[in-house]
């Protein structure tokens, strides 16, 4: 009985890892969209935020962009390249429509600007912290609220990305399953009497 339960808790988490795991090595770049961040600045009550996830494998860009309070529909979004405070060429150009914005890019997707002249450059700039995100409107061609996507904090751990928290992870999912399973068979087995 209890082999048969130690396996049910091992399959438990076998199968629930894949949840716990996907994902875990792709944080979230953020950014914070102002008139204020645009270059020249631009007054405007409008705002908004953004985020941007690579692929393990650098071949997708996953963006989110969020805004309110534009002075007309978005006319355009996209990811420049430039440090904070420095206006530059769109790398990557994002489907544009109401909020929030949701999309994928690739390097098919990707267009050159200045030294940034390939696809690997555009994600190396955005992992460094040298481009952001603005969306555009008729009244403010330029951009009307940008914000720099932050570069992530290095790493603490000299591990490869990923080595040291998939195996925290599944030890929790595989402690979590047994205590569950445990808990589970003995509510089922009856008690003997004495």
């Amino acid at each position: 009985m209890r082999v048969r339960a130690i396996l049910a808790g091992a399959v438990c988490a076998l199968l629930a890892y894949p949840l716990l795991a996907v994902g875990a090595d792709l944080p979230h770049r953020d950014a914070v969209l102002t008139g204020a961040n645009e270059v020249p600045p631009v007054v405007t009550t409008a705002s908004g935020t953004g985020w941007v996830t690579i692929s393990a494998d650098n071949a997708t860009i996953t963006y989110h962009v969020q805004y309110s309070g534009l002075s007309g529909p978005a006319t355009g979004s996209h990811i420049h390249t430039g440090a904070a405070g420095v206006a530059g060429g769109i790398i990557l150009p994002f489907v544009v429509g109401p909020s929030p914005m949701d999309g994928t890019v690739t390097a098919a997707n990707f267009g050159a600007s200045g030294a940034i002249t390939t696809y690997a450059e555009a994600v190396a700039a955005i992992k460094a912290g040298n481009t952001y995100i603005n969306v555009h409107t008729a009244a403010n061609p330029g951009g009307e609220i940008r914000g720099q996507i932050l570069a992530l904090a290095p790493s603490t751990s000299s591990a490869p990305a990923g080595s040291g928290a998939g195996i925290g992870q599944l030890a929790l999912v595989l402690g979590l399953s047994f205590l569950v399973v445990m808990a589970l068979m003995a509510r089922r087995t009856p008690r003997r009497v004495r």
